[in-house]
């Protein structure tokens, strides 16, 4: 695929490959291996003020164009993987994988980097009774290491200039998991499961042996619940699950700091009730949610084109509702069905009683976000589905809550039809209406004193043609 891009300096180019084969023992019983690579190059056009982003959003910044920033990167991946089932009861699903990776990335430095990761996954999942009663289980782990030799230079118009990092960094992981279910009535089960992990990370400076650091993290996680299920399969259930996330490199080598930044583990314990399934024309998800997080990892924009900062909140409360509604029509269409499909999220995520920022809400995510899309099809194998995409509330820029990115409505459609048993055209054409809007953005400290060149313009009319085949 070969594109010139929406914008100034977005030309992009990517190449993949992927090679499935495997052999089949029988039901439930196969071997398969893949292969897979990519290339890819992409010019990056950088982000704008949203006066910029509004009034003039094909134009790209100034510090993109001057250093040639762009994100080259080749890939190859070969997985070897397998389903089998042992009896009735025990199915065993496990993989061994590996990949290389190649990053050559200009922006306020030139990044460029050569990393390999290999990993292993085993599962096992049972059913069976336990005392009479129905149940059912899982269990396995999950295990990858790898390491990045990572280099970076000055800047000089997408080229090498001196060597200012040279750095190797090792990680690993591995969780052991295991979750179970007993039904106490034909429809109601406890739930109750846990997560052990641990992480590694060893980080050696070439250039300034100081910086050499290493840190080992290791944590339990636990989850219990509640499931009841009808005859029909429609399920209500409610859980609490602890969560833990160790940090990244990138937030661990924040220079010009010394060695590793004092960045922490994020803790979390999040409560959910909800339910899913499907009655007659209607299918539904709907799910209420809250989460109390000791040490959120989040990020922020420091300067003009410098890679986001981290810090560990100390206390944040992430709450909110995610709710799915898919509705076949008591109505036909010109001989066609109709199925209108509808996705909302209240998302409220704040502070929670912060030294610095009180009750603030955290910036980037939107309260309230909604997309809709109405499908026709004929059985002839036509379709033709208009969609809506609106984020419906303006989300702050800053944790100082002193600035929003505007809110917007974008429409789209998508048609096509079956050309054979295994293939179809199809088009798709997105912002109906040429809106001008801001999709994404960064977050900064307070945009009443920082800068904020921090938004990218959401691609304005565009039509995509396309040939879909399965084998």
């Amino acid at each position: 695929m070969q594109g010139d891009g929406w914008r100034d300096h977005s030309q992009q180019s990517q190449g993949r490959l992927t090679v499935n084969a495997g052999r089949s023992f029988g039901e439930d019983r196969e071997v398969r291996l893949i292969a897979q690579a990519a290339d890819i190059k992409q010019d990056m056009p950088g982000s704008l003020t949203l006066e910029e982003a509004l009034s003039t959003p094909r134009m790209a910044s100034a510090s993109a164009l001057s250093g040639d920033q762009a994100r080259d990167l080749t890939v190859k991946r070969l997985t070897l993987q397998t389903r089998w089932r042992f009896n009735e009861s025990t199915l065993f699903e496990g993989a061994i994988w590996g990949w290389e990776k190649s990053l050559y990335h200009p922006i306020f430095q030139v990044m460029d980097q050569d990393s390999t990761t290999r990993g292993a996954f085993a599962r096992i999942d049972w059913t069976g009774q336990i005392g009479g009663l129905r149940a059912d289980a899982f269990y396995g782990f999950s295990w990858r290491e790898g390491e990045v030799e990572a280099l970076r230079y000055v800047n000089l118009a997408g080229q090498r200039g001196a060597r200012t990092a040279d750095a190797r960094q090792d990680a690993s992981g591995v969780d052991v998991f295991a979750e179970g279910r007993l039904f106490v009535t034909d429809q109601l089960a406890l739930v109750a499961g846990g997560s052990w992990g641990r992480a590694t990370r060893d980080y050696a400076d070439r250039l300034t042996p100081a910086n050499d650091a290493s840190r080992d993290y290791e944590w339990f996680s636990p989850r219990m619940g509640l499931l009841w299920e009808a005859e029909n399969g429609a399920q209500v259930f409610a859980n609490l699950t602890r969560s833990v996330e160790p940090p990244t490199y990138g937030a661990l080598v924040q220079a010009p700091l010394t060695g590793f930044t004092p960045v922490e583990v994020q803790d979390a314990w999040t409560g959910e009730i909800g339910t899913r399934g499907r009655r007659g024309p209607l299918a539904w998800d709907l799910a209420a949610y809250r989460s109390r997080i000791e040490g959120e990892m989040l990020n922020f924009i420091t300067g003009p084109d410098i890679p986001a900062a981290t810090f560990n909140a100390k206390k944040t409360i992430h709450q909110g509702i995610e709710a799915g509604l898919d509705w076949t029509l008591p109505v036909e269409l010109a001989d066609g069905s109709l199925m209108l499909r509808q996705v909302y999220n209240w998302s409220d995520f704040r502070f929670d009683s912060d030294a610095r920022w009180g009750d603030n809400r955290l910036p980037v995510v939107p309260e309230h976000q909604y997309r809709t899309e109405l499908t026709w099809r004929h059985p002839t194998g036509v379709f033709v589905t208009p969609s809506v995409e609106w984020r419906m509330s303006s989300p702050y820029v800053d944790y100082a809550n002193t600035m929003k990115a505007p809110d917007y409505a974008v429409l789209g459609l998508t048609s096509g039809f079956d050309i054979g048993p295994n293939a179809s055209v199809y088009i798709d054409a997105r912002n109906l209406t040429d809106k001008r809007y801001v999709g994404e953005f960064s977050a900064v400290t307070d945009a009443s004193l920082a800068q904020t060149a921090v938004f990218v313009p959401g691609e304005g009319r565009s039509v995509f043609v396309g040939l879909r085949m399965a084998y």
